[in-house]
Formats: structure tokens, sequence, C-alpha cells
């Protein structure tokens, strides 16, 4: 929990801050909002305009199709030189799309993209788990999934990083077979997906306000949402799910990293 209480002692001071968000094309906003506002321009609005932290710049550097090992070898491009206070990385959707899963090359992958963002001045970290799919993904990717995002959170447990989980708040929502409609196609959440994310970022780093212009946008099936509440930030574990997928990986990362 050390760069949540980082995050929140930014967000919570006067300094201009700059905000980095990489990952693969759901960050990226590719597509699939058909024009509409994607979770980083929700997020930069909330904290440039709602929040009046005019001076904090929101830069993008997600691409289309990336994984962690794409990141780091990019890493100097996409996130060192930025020297961003603050630094958000959404992978594992096709980290995941694979016939032969590598958990512990993909924990140790991202905990390398976490030391390079720290390495590059980086006060906070920001880890996500990806999104539910729906049924027309890839069978790999179907099979893949939750255990890639045990890892992001485990990941986040051994570095101290802020977990957004984006898995587990989208869990009642596939059970009720309500993920379509946050979907604009296979993995790729449309404008009101978008919004779902936005709503757990938002409420992992203690800012969420339903009353608030970027918190009013309609999200169908809300109603199957963990309860978010504007106040502190919700524990990092707060409404995750016991799915039954065995995840022998925990304690592999938690005794190396």
């Amino acid at each position: 929990m050390a760069d949540l209480d980082e995050a929140s002692t930014l967000l919570a001071g006067s300094e201009p801050l700059r905000w980095l968000f990489t990952g693969d094309s759901i960050t990226h906003g590719a597509a699939h909002t058909n024009g509409s506002r994607d979770y980083v321009q929700l997020f930069e609005e909330r904290v440039r305009w709602e929040l009046g932290r005019t001076r904090d710049h929101v830069l993008r550097t997600a691409i289309s199709g990336r994984t962690v090992p794409d990141l780091l070898d990019d890493a100097e491009w996409s996130l060192s030189q930025y020297r961003a206070d603050v630094v958000s990385l959404m992978f594992g959707m096709n980290d995941a799309n694979t016939a032969t899963p590598d958990l512990l090359g993909f924990a140790d992958d991202l905990t390398r993209a976490v030391a390079l963002a720290r390495a590059a001045g980086a006060r906070a970290v920001i880890v996500h788990t990806p999104n539910r799919i729906i049924a027309t993904e890839t069978a790999a990717r179907r099979a893949n999934l939750a255990s890639y995002a045990e890892v992001v959170r485990q990941v986040a447990v051994a570095t101290d990083a802020v977990l957004v989980d984006h898995h587990a708040a989208w869990s009642r929502a596939e059970q009720a077979g309500a993920v379509e409609r946050w979907i604009g196609h296979g993995c790729h959440p449309n404008a009101e997906g978008h919004r779902v994310l936005y709503r757990e970022l938002a409420a992992a780093l203690g800012i969420w306000d339903p009353a608030s212009p970027t918190g009013r946008g309609f999200i169908p099936a809300a109603e199957l949402l963990p309860e978010r509440r504007p106040g502190p930030p919700p524990g990092s574990s707060a409404g995750r799910p016991d799915d039954g997928v065995p995840h022998p990986i925990a304690a592999d990362v938690r005794g190396r990293i």
C-alpha cells in the first residue's frame, strides 16, 4: 500500500504532476469507444478539470497489441523519457493470449516494468488487472486470463504498487451474462465499459465521485459492480472474488520479488 499512500499525498498536494498511462489497445482507447471518451480521458478530465489540477500532464504511450515484453523492448521511448511522477501499467490481455502460458515470465516482466518506472522517477506505480472478456474471444485468452490477472495482483502486493482490479470488479457481471453490455468487441470495452474501468481507477485512488460529471455517465447493469463510495480508496483486495481457479504462482512471486 506504500504507493497508494504516496499517490494520495501527491493528489492532495499542490505540485503539478506527470501521469503516464501505458498498456495495450484498451489503454490506447483504440476504435471500440466509437468516439466517446476512454478511461484515460475520463481520468484526465477528473484530475485536470474537476479536481482543478490544471497543470498536471496526462501522457499516454499505450499501443494496440502490446505485451509487457513489447514495453520492455521500447522502455526508453514509451516509459523512461517522460520522467512521470505516476505510471499506470495495464497489461495481461495480450500476454495471456498464448497456447504456452508463462506465468513466471509474466511476473518477472511486469516486475521489471514497475522497477523501470521507479528508476525513471515514478513516485507511485499503478498496475491493473485486465477486464473480463466475452465468449467469442480466443480459447487461449479465455483459458489463461484469470491466472494472468492473479499474477498482476501478486506483483502489486510484492512491489507495493497500487492495484486496480478490473477482473474482480467485473466478476458479478460476467456471472450474470452482462459483460457483453460493456464490451464492444471480444476483449475491448466499449464506451460504457471504459466508464467502468475509469470508475475502478478513480475509486482505487480515492477520487471517485458519482455526482461529478465524469461519474454520472450511464453504465448499464451498474448494479452488478462492487459498491464504490466517495472517500478513502478501497483496500487492494476489496471485492476480490474467489473464482475457484488455482493460482500456484502466488507463493513463488512473493518469494522471489
